[in-house]
């Protein structure tokens, strides 16, 4: 299920997926919003993947580079779990998606976004 759908409610239907998805996409996008707001730049400082650095320089609600939005979330989402379990709090982003998922769904509904931003 989890290489299909972004998560288990998106299974039960068509357009709970593409519900799903959309909702998922705006989190991604809004997230990296804030952190941008905020002048976020985590650079985590153990030894984990260089992939976690994070430097949100960029307007995530502006740009037609879906690219860039998929490149900056794993950092934040490990940073916003990280900052939510220090709270007590459960994960914030308690997803993991496929590249299925990212490359053909969420890339899809972001060019929604640009086509109709265009015209």
């Amino acid at each position: 299920m989890a290489l299909r759908h972004v998560n288990a409610y998106a299974s039960s239907r068509p357009w709970e997926d593409f519900a799903e998805t959309w909702a998922h996409l705006m989190h991604r996008v809004d997230t990296s919003e804030t952190a941008r707001s905020f002048g976020l730049a985590p650079a985590p400082m153990m030894r984990i993947d260089s992939c976690l650095a994070l430097d949100v320089d960029f307007d995530p609600h502006g740009t037609f580079d879906f690219a860039r939005i998929t490149e900056v979330w794993p950092a934040l989402a490990v940073a916003v779990n990280a900052i939510a379990r220090s709270l007590g709090q459960r994960d914030g982003y308690p997803f993991v998606t496929s590249p299925m998922i990212i490359e053909a769904e969420m890339a899809f509904a972001h060019g929604l976004i640009v086509e109709g931003g265009s015209s």
